[in-house]
């Protein structure tokens, strides 16, 4: 068991996207496209930049690596599981809107909450009020880490994390595990 320091990658706040690799790629300045990515992704990134490293190690088994992460943490942990298939396996626990929780369910956590945070792309700021209007949803989230498992866990005295979204997303990506 390893602990990763998300902030030895990118600072868990909007006054750090100069900084940290956000930083770093835009030569300190702040982000100049609403594509360009938020603090989830570079998190992202750097998890994939730590399988990089155990790759190299001899007392490590790569192919048996998993991710995990509580919340916002939660959310990454899918996220870095659906963007590197080098996770044997992932752990969301109450990752909410923007990890496992459906988009459209309008309870807890909305997409309005996460729309103007520094943890999505600015891009995302458009859904805000107009959840129907995004192109996916967190089941096909979940989907993408197929056929790897994916244990999705949410507090049952947790509304702000949505359990029953959480699994009624997990239920939508069944078809394809």
């Amino acid at each position: 068991f390893a602990s990763f320091n998300t902030a030895s990658v990118q600072a868990d706040s909007a006054a750090g996207l100069t900084a940290g690799i956000i930083g770093l790629m835009n030569r300190g300045q702040p982000r100049r496209s609403p594509e360009e990515w938020g603090v989830l992704s570079a998190w992202v990134w750097g998890l994939s930049r730590a399988i990089d490293y155990l790759e190299t190690d001899r007392d490590v088994d790569a192919k048996r690596l998993g991710v995990e992460g509580h919340s916002r943490w939660g959310k990454t942990a899918l996220w870095a599981a659906a963007c590197d298939q080098r996770w044997a396996i992932v752990y969301a626990s109450c990752s909410g809107e923007g990890g496992a929780k459906l988009f459209r369910r309008n309870w807890g956590e909305t997409t309005d909450n996460i729309a103007g945070s520094y943890w999505m792309a600015a891009s995302f700021r458009k859904y805000g009020g107009r959840w129907n209007d995004l192109p996916v949803d967190s089941h096909e989230l979940i989907a993408l880490v197929a056929p790897r498992p994916a244990f999705i866990t949410g507090a049952t005295q947790d509304p702000w994390a949505d359990p029953h979204g959480e699994f009624l997303a997990a239920v939508a990506a069944g078809p394809v595990y």
